[in-house]
Parts: C-alpha cells; structure tokens; sequence
C-alpha cells in the first residue's frame, strides 16, 4: 500500500473540499490545512457493511473478514490487493499482534472500506495501548460512517494522549464546524491547533487564524 505508510510518519500534501474530503493518519478532515503533516485522500468514501471482526473468546480476535467488493469502492491495483491479502493471512496467524491488526486497518483505509478499517482499529486498540495517530485515523473513520460523536471522541482521547497532538485537534474542529454546525466548539478546537502552530493555512492561502477571527466576529 502507497498511501497508508507507518501511522509513525507524516505525509505531505493536503487539500481542500468544503468539509467532504477526509485525509488519513496524521492528516486532517474536510478543509486544507497547508503544512506538511497530512494527505487528504479527496473524495468521501461510501458505507459498506462487514461483519465485525472482534474478539471471540479470552480476547482473542476474530478472523477478518474478506475484502468487501463494492461498486463504489476504488478498484485495487494487483499490488495493494497482495498486499492487503498479505495482511489479512497476518492477523489470521498471529491475531493478537496489534501491529498487523494497525496496518490492516491502514490498508482498508486506503481501499476506502471504512467499516473494515474500523473493525481493524478497534480491534487493534483493544489488543495494545492506544495512540494518538491510530485514535485519529479511526475518528476519520467513524465520521465517513457519519458517526459524528464517535469521531469526536476518539479525536479527544488522542488529545488527551497528546497534548502536542495537531491532527486531532483541527480535525475535531471539521467535524464541530461541518458536521454538528457546531461554531464555537469549533473555534475553540483549531484555536487549541493555533496554539500549537500558528501558521496553518488553507489551501486559498488563507491563514486558519484569520478565518478563526472573522468566525468570532460573525453574529
């Protein structure tokens, strides 16, 4: 898989759409942020149904379920269907390995199958201590499912992990904003990322701090 590299690193590229494009990992939902922290994938992904992939006894993780076919889902390429075959057989033969469950989720993410993506995270949290970076690309997950307090909340326990944490915070912002119309829920997030850089921009070139301070003065 391409896109979905280690949870561990930054991409570096992100773009805009109104609040409709989600970006993975450690990237942002919805609006462009111009750093080089985050890949916006740029189209929003359709809900597909997989039976879920939990634990079914002593904690152990059930299989995973195959790769869901979908008209809507982007056609793999015979490299990244390999791979992500690869990492199914993984989990089936060491299900407790948080890593393989972790890269798995990634790779659904890719394929956008969001509902995979987020049995394999899930599965992945229960089987090793969270993190911020996993915590967010699951919240971007629950939101493509228009699961919009589960988004939030993951976005939040990555804040709490991570009080340097940057993704989280203006990604919790999106989802205020765009999803709950939520406003000032919504400054006070990505006045929490200003904190922690003050040059975000948008992808118009627009500084974030600038459409905070015109958001405020807005009646």
């Amino acid at each position: 898989m391409k896109k979905h590299q280690s949870l561990q690193k930054n991409k570096n590229q992100t773009e805009v759409s109104q609040g409709k494009h989600l970006s993975r990992s450690t990237a942002f939902l919805g609006m462009a942020f111009c750093l080089a922290l985050g890949l916006v994938l740029g189209s929003l992904l359709a809900n597909y149904s997989l039976e879920a992939a939990l634990p079914t006894s002593a904690g152990a993780p059930a299989k995973p379920n195959p790769t869901p076919q979908t008209q809507n889902a982007p056609q793999l390429s015979p490299a990244d269907q390999k791979e992500l075959s690869r990492l199914e057989i993984a989990v089936q033969k060491e299900p407790k390995n948080q890593e393989n469950w972790i890269q798995l989720g990634n790779a659904y993410f890719d394929a956008q199958r969001p509902d995979a993506a987020i049995r394999a995270y899930e599965t992945a949290l229960r089987l090793g201590k969270p993190n911020p970076n996993l915590l967010t690309d699951l919240g971007i997950m629950y939101r493509q499912l228009h699961r919009f307090e589960d988004a939030l909340l993951s976005f939040q326990q990555a804040k709490a992990l991570d009080a340097s944490h940057l993704q989280c915070r203006l990604n919790e912002g999106i989802v205020f904003f765009y999803d709950l119309k939520l406003k000032a829920e919504a400054i006070q997030s990505w006045k929490e990322a200003l904190r922690l850089n003050n040059e975000i921009r948008m992808s118009n070139g627009e500084l974030l701090s600038a459409l905070v301070e015109r958001l405020e003065k807005e009646h």
